[in-house]
């Protein structure tokens, strides 16, 4: 069977692996970006082994709409809004305080267009994982390679 041109265009626009970062503790995290029809990808993420806290890894992403400005400045926010944060509790009032942060820069520059995204962030820890999320992005956990389920 031979693939038709749009899905050879659509396959063309994937981005691929981004990142694989072993991050201590068994915890391997691997980032891939799809950017699909659009003419610019719109999406972005974090890894960020540094926060919440010790021993603690905190994951970020997303899911832009409209253009790529809300989700780069959310990607860039969360660190700062989720220091700390290791419950499902404090994670949502950190993309909270990061909806805050898009509100007022959209107020201050006379708004960003049709732009905003969509938001998860996941913290993992030697002994928990918690998650939130904003709008309809989803997130998988898997154990071992396999049994990959919708966390969110």
């Amino acid at each position: 069977m031979v693939a038709s041109p749009s899905a050879a265009a659509w396959t063309a626009r994937s981005g691929g692996v981004t990142s694989l970062d072993a991050c201590g503790g068994g915890v391997a995290v691997g980032t891939a970006t799809l950017q699909g029809w659009r003419d610019a990808q719109e999406d972005a993420h974090v890894v960020d082994a540094r926060a919440p806290g010790d021993g603690a890894l905190l994951l970020g992403l997303f899911d832009g709409h409209g253009g790529a400005e809300a989700a780069a400045m959310a990607a860039r926010e969360l660190g700062g809004c989720a220091a700390g944060a290791t419950t499902g509790d404090a994670l949502a009032a950190a993309l909270l305080s990061v909806d805050g942060a898009l509100r007022r820069a959209h107020a201050a520059r006379g708004g960003f267009g049709e732009v905003g995204c969509t938001a998860l962030a996941v913290a993992v820890t030697p002994s928990t994982i918690a998650a939130a999320w904003l709008g309809d992005t989803v997130g998988l956990a898997c154990r071992g390679g396999a049994g990959c389920r919708a966390c969110c």
